[in-house]
C-alpha cells in the first residue's frame, strides 16, 4: 500500500466500512476533471480524483480507492516521470553603456518611452520594427446537424455512426459559411484545430471512440446529408464527457481558408464507432504566421 493510500485509509475507514484498493487504467479524462476508468473491459464513469493527481491523461495506470462513499483516484501508480527537455525562448539582448557599441550592424537612434513601451526612432534606412503576427481567430459553426436515412434529424446534435437499436448510421457536420475565408483573407495560415466534445450521456460504446472526419465542400446545413469529401481522418479519442482537438491537415486548411470548402463532417458505418457530440462544440481555431 502506498503512503497516500494508507493515509486515505486512516482518514476514511470506519468500523464495518473498510477501504479497498485497485489498479485501473484511465480510458479518458472528462472536461469536469473526473476520469473514465477501465478494468477488465468494464468502464467506470466520472470517477473523482485527488487534487494531487494533476497531469491526468488517457492510458495512465492509477491507484484507486474504494470505500463507502465510492471510488476515488489517488494518483498515478508507480514512478512519475517529468519531461526531461526544457523549452527555451529567445529574448533580445538588452545592454547599455557610455560609448558606442562594438561590432557591425548598429544604427543610431533616439529612444522614446511611455508606460509599457519602448520606441527607437532611427535615421532613414535604419532598423525596422518587427513584423506583427495576426491574432488567432476562433469561429463557432454557423450551422450544424445530423442526418440519417437521407434526411436531417433536427432533434439530434452532430452524431457519428449507428447503434444496433438504430441500424442506419448518422452523418454529422459543422459548417462555417464564409467566416473562415473572411478571417483568413490576406493572411498566411499557420494552423487550424477543431474542438470536439462528447456528451456525458451513456450511449454506444462507453469507452473512448475516435471521430472519423471528412472535409465538406458545403458551407451550410441543408435538408439532405452533405457530400463527404477528403477523409476519413481519425480525430482525438473521446470518452464520455471528454473533449479534444483535431489538427486540421494542410490541404484542408488551404481549402477552408480559400472558401473551396465550408465545413467538416463525421461519419462511420458501425456501432462500435457510435458517437454523439455536444451541441456546443465544433469551434475552429486558426493561427497565422
Amino acid at each position: 500500500m502506498t503512503d497516500s493510500a494508507a493515509a486515505l485509509a486512516r482518514l476514511t475507514s470506519t468500523p464495518g466500512q473498510p477501504v479497498s484498493f485497485a489498479l485501473m487504467v484511465v480510458d479518458s479524462v472528462r472536461d469536469d476533471g473526473t476520469v473514465n476508468l477501465v478494468q477488465g473491459g468494464t468502464i467506470y464513469e466520472a470517477v473523482p480524483c485527488l487534487n494531487a493527481y494533476l497531469a491526468r491523461a488517457a492510458g495512465d495506470t492509477v491507484m484507486v480507492a474504494r470505500w463507502g462513499a465510492g471510488w476515488q483516484v489517488l494518483g498515478k501508480a508507480g514512478p512519475e516521470w517529468a519531461p526531461a527537455a526544457a523549452s527555451s525562448t529567445a529574448v533580445p539582448r538588452i545592454s547599455w553603456g557610455e560609448s558606442a557599441p562594438s561590432g557591425s550592424g548598429w544604427v543610431t537612434g533616439t529612444p522614446w518611452v511611455r508606460a509599457g513601451e519602448l520606441y527607437v526612432q532611427t535615421a532613414a534606412g535604419g532598423g525596422s520594427s518587427p513584423a506583427t503576427t495576426p491574432d488567432p481567430v476562433t469561429l463557432s459553426p454557423t450551422s450544424q446537424g445530423a442526418w440519417r436515412d437521407g434526411s436531417r434529424d433536427t432533434s439530434q446534435a452532430p452524431t457519428q455512426g449507428a447503434w444496433p437499436a438504430y441500424p442506419h448510421p448518422y452523418t454529422g457536420a459543422w459548417f462555417y459559411g464564409t467566416t473562415v475565408a473572411d478571417a483568413c483573407a490576406g493572411k498566411t495560415v499557420a494552423s487550424m484545430s477543431l474542438r470536439l466534445a462528447r456528451t456525458t450521456a451513456s450511449h454506444g460504446s462507453y469507452g473512448a471512440v475516435r471521430p472519423q472526419l471528412y472535409l465538406l465542400a458545403a458551407s451550410t446545413a441543408a435538408g439532405s446529408p452533405p457530400t463527404l469529401g477528403d477523409g476519413p481522418l481519425p480525430g482525438p479519442a473521446l470518452g464520455l464527457g471528454s473533449s479534444g482537438k483535431f489538427a486540421v491537415p494542410a490541404a484542408w486548411r488551404a481549402a477552408l481558408a480559400s472558401g473551396a470548402a465550408g465545413g467538416i463532417g463525421v461519419f462511420a458505418p458501425t456501432g462500435s464507432q457510435y458517437l454523439i457530440f455536444t451541441g456546443s462544440c465544433g469551434q475552429l481555431t486558426t493561427t497565422f504566421n
